[in-house]
Parts: C-alpha cells; structure tokens; sequence
C-alpha cells in the first residue's frame, strides 16, 4: 500500500494497481494504491454476499444517474461511497429473503430519509422546522415547508435569493433507469424567506424517493445565478412515499334503464278452484 503524490490522482483499477481514497483525522480525503490480487477465491457464501452487494450497488447506481444534472454542482463534495453504504444497510435489514436474494424493501428503505448528498451542507440547516408532506385529491402531492432561514455570515455574504425544488424519483430496483420529476422552482428574496412554502409533485405509481435541494443565488446585473460555493447549497432526502393508490373505475351499467325499472312488477299467483282440477285419485263428488 503506497501514497499517491502525482499530480493525476485516480481511482479504481489500473493494471495491477488499485487506486482508492480514504478520509484522515482531520477529514480531508487522501488517496491510496494497492495492488491488485492475482486469484479471487470465493465460496457460496461470499458469492451470495457479494450478489447483494451487487444490488445495493444498482440501485445507488440508479439514484445517482438520476440526479446526475444535480449532483455534477456538488462534485466531490458528493461521496458516492455514502450512497453505496446506506443502501447496503437496506438490503441487509432484508430479514425475510435469504442472503443472495435480498431486495430493498419500503419498509427499510425508510432509513434513506436525511441523507445529505452535500458533506458540507444539508437542508435540516436552512429550515425553521420539519417539512410535511401530504397526498391531494387531484392525485398530486404537496410539500409544505415552515420557512427558510440564512445566517449572518461570512459564507453566506452577498447572497440575494434562496432557490427550492423538489425532485422525485420513482424508484424500482428491477428497472434500468429512473425518470425524476421535478416540481416548479421556486425563487424568493432573502428578506421574504421566512414565509411558508409550498411544492407540488405529482403522485407515481411506483414507491418514490423525495429529494429537496435548496441554493443560495446572487443577483449579478437583474440575473438570478446560482452560487459556486457548495457551502450555501443542501440536497437531502426528506421522505420515501409509497406507491399511489389507483382509483377504482366507476361502474357503468351496459342498460340505459335503471335498476329499478328492470324489475318486473309482482303479481299474485292466481290460484286454482279444486272443482277444475281433474285427478284419478280425487275424483269429483257432484
């Protein structure tokens, strides 16, 4: 195991050596080499254990490449390694399938909620109180935030407007991509940011992971852009909704009469004389 010192500092495999990084006392990231090994012995054990690695490893993947356009803001500030480690935990809270055949489940993909994708910043920082989140009529769902509040420092120096947004990702770890759905952006002025506020997405048919991200922005010449220092922007996962209820279709009766004009009127059954009625046992007496 050596030190890397280049100044082109990689990591993964490069012929038979192993880049990596890792986080020292004081928290900064520094990078590593090893080399690779030449034979890989695994037993049935491992190679089941490794399958559900594998499959925390999609469904990261699949996150990831959802917030691509989002996450290339934050750049190493985003550790892809986090995102990896969270959904190990989920798959291996799987108790109902067997090692190999683990799955993330709703129930346990419950434990995503707080993830910060930014190490500097998360959004728990910015809000007064905790988000609510309710399903509407209209098949839509409302993200209601108390407030936003900025404090008084030297990061936070020139900062104008506060841009939020919320994005859903309709999440299925058997699907190849995931397609988010991004709600209205919403822009107000540092002096108004402690008014409530209110996101609107609309209902999936799938369980969905809710992301909000909020920025810090300046007003350069009547343009609103958004800051450069990571330090002022937060997206985390506030919440991981089930999957939207279908309506049930209304039923539409093939005959235009109404039910109760179908059925017939009763009558009472005219009954017989027993004079009339002609039977070899029971003759008639006269």
């Amino acid at each position: 195991m050596g030190k890397q010192t280049g100044i082109l500092l990689y990591s993964g495999k490069l012929g038979d050596q192993v880049g990596y990084y890792r986080k020292n006392k004081k928290g900064k990231k520094e990078w590593w080499t090893r080399r690779a090994p030449q034979n890989v012995r695994q037993t049935a054990a491992t190679q089941r254990a490794a399958t559900d690695f594998g499959t925390a490893s999609k469904c990261s993947r699949l996150v990831r490449h959802a917030l691509r356009p989002w996450l290339q803001y934050y750049g190493y500030h985003f550790d892809h390694n986090r995102l990896n480690k969270a959904f190990i935990d989920v798959i291996q809270a799987d108790d109902i399938h067997k090692t190999g055949f683990k799955v993330p489940t709703f129930h346990h993909l419950q434990s995503l909620t707080g993830f910060s994708f930014n190490d500097d910043k998360a959004t728990h920082q910015y809000l007064t109180g905790h988000p609510a989140i309710a399903e509407n009529d209209n098949n839509t769902i409302s993200i209601s935030l108390p407030g936003i509040h900025i404090s008084n420092t030297q990061t936070h120096k020139g900062i104008t407007h506060v841009c939020i947004k919320a994005i859903a990702l309709p999440f299925a770890f058997t699907q190849h991509d995931i397609k988010p759905v991004v709600s209205e952006t919403i822009t107000i002025k540092r002096g108004d940011i402690p008014q409530a506020i209110t996101l609107t997405l609309p209902a999936n048919k799938e369980q969905s992971i809710i992301v909000l991200e909020i920025q810090c922005a300046r007003e350069i010449n009547g343009r609103i852009e958004i800051s450069a220092n990571t330090q002022t922007a937060a997206m985390d996962i506030i919440a991981v909704l089930p999957a939207a209820k279908a309506p049930k279709p209304e039923r539409i009766s093939r005959n235009k009469l109404r039910r109760m004009d179908l059925i017939p009127p009763y009558c009472q059954p005219v009954k017989r004389s027993l004079r009339k009625q002609h039977h070899p046992l029971y003759p008639l007496k006269e």
